[in-house]
């Protein structure tokens, strides 16, 4: 056989090998909550779309499987329903506690991660306290109110606007499909607080939450963030409660004339997503290596600006003060005054919203 053959047939080969042993992890996360390239077809999967994902492939010659999720209790199934499957996760307080509590996760010891040293402390020790060793901050957002402001008939300024609404507001509003986001909201716009475990006081915000439903006030109960976004920008919806980083993203692309973002005078909700690592993971060490990856100064920095969300590492503040200056000083991002002491943490687990959440939307 020609050498020239032989030799292409074992390069063949070769590369075949390479491919074959190539590690792969796989990483869950919110939808729409990583540095894009917008310029990348948007038919192309996630992992070859983000720039920080195909970083961490190159320098650690590996293949990213990306998943993503909308609602916590999709995240709790996809997790619960595939054991081993999924690796990494990117997850909100409220499931990592549930996941703490059903030892569903693999300790992460600081000192396995050389980036751990730039977290600002308070933000780790707020998600959880005492469980500090199961998870690492990624981004901390708040939840308030996105409306129409060019649509309403006045300024949306509290929850009460959401869930005492005004008639004109009738197939006008957007309630996110999360009954442990939406009880607390109709909590506070009570006046009581959003973790309030007084069955009355609950029944008061089941019955709010009823009231939107009956009387015709939702145009939609999603939270499929791209598909509300679209129907505030179509006027099909004028006001729902959004994430802050999904907020200031759909102000900058349909115009701060029309869209506005407000963090409720009766108290947002203020949440730090971060990374964990499941128990039944099979590729721990590489998913440590992806944590501590994403946690270093420069890419923090940069999922944070593209996301406009406030970062906790305290060396990416100083990117983010040379490549993006005005963020630090946007309040919707980097809370100030009365609306930080107004943030609460949400997590709410008393029985009776399941059971109220259940019969109000007949959920089987």
């Amino acid at each position: 056989m020609n050498k020239c053959v032989v030799w292409s047939l074992l390069t063949i080969i070769m590369i075949h090998s390479a491919v074959a042993e190539q590690q792969v992890i796989r990483v869950l996360n919110w939808s729409e909550f990583i540095t894009l390239d917008d310029n990348v077809d948007p038919a192309l999967p996630i992992a070859e779309r983000s720039p920080v994902l195909k970083q961490f492939m190159q320098e650690f010659d590996c293949k990213i499987e990306y998943y993503e999720y909308d609602d916590t209790n999709q995240m709790l199934q996809m997790t619960t329903n595939t054991p081993g499957f999924y690796d990494v996760v990117i997850s909100s307080h409220s499931d990592i506690k549930k996941l703490i509590t059903a030892q569903q996760l693999h300790p992460l010891i600081p000192e396995d991660f050389s980036n751990y040293k730039y977290l600002i402390p308070k933000f780790n020790a707020q998600i959880v306290a005492g469980n500090e060793n199961f998870y690492i901050p990624y981004l901390v957002g708040t939840t308030g109110l996105l409306y129409r402001k060019d649509l309403c008939e006045k300024p949306v300024t509290g929850w009460i606007d959401l869930f005492k609404p005004e008639q004109y507001l009738k197939g006008k509003i957007n309630l996110l499909d999360d009954m442990l986001l939406s009880f607390p909201m109709a909590l506070q716009s009570l006046g009581y607080g959003p973790n309030s475990q007084i069955p009355d006081q609950i029944n008061q915000a089941g019955r709010l939450i009823y009231n939107l439903k009956n009387n015709n006030f939702l145009n939609s109960v999603s939270s499929h963030i791209p598909d509300v976004i679209a129907d505030l920008a179509s006027g099909k919806c004028y006001v729902t409660p959004m994430f802050s980083g999904d907020a200031l993203s759909a102000i900058e692309k349909y115009g701060a004339d029309k869209l506005a973002y407000i963090l409720p005078h009766e108290g947002g909700e203020f949440y730090v997503d971060a990374f964990i690592l499941l128990k039944s993971s099979n590729h721990k060490i590489l998913g440590k290596k992806f944590i501590n990856f994403m946690i270093r100064p420069e890419v923090h920095a940069q999922n944070a600006i593209y996301l406009k969300y406030q970062c906790p590492n305290k060396a990416a503040l100083e990117f983010i003060r040379k490549m993006a200056p005005s963020q630090l000083e946007n309040l919707a991002i980097y809370p100030k005054g009365q609306d930080l002491r107004n943030l609460r943490s949400y997590g709410n687990y008393h029985p009776d919203i399941l059971r109220l959440w259940t019969k109000i939307f007949d959920v089987k």
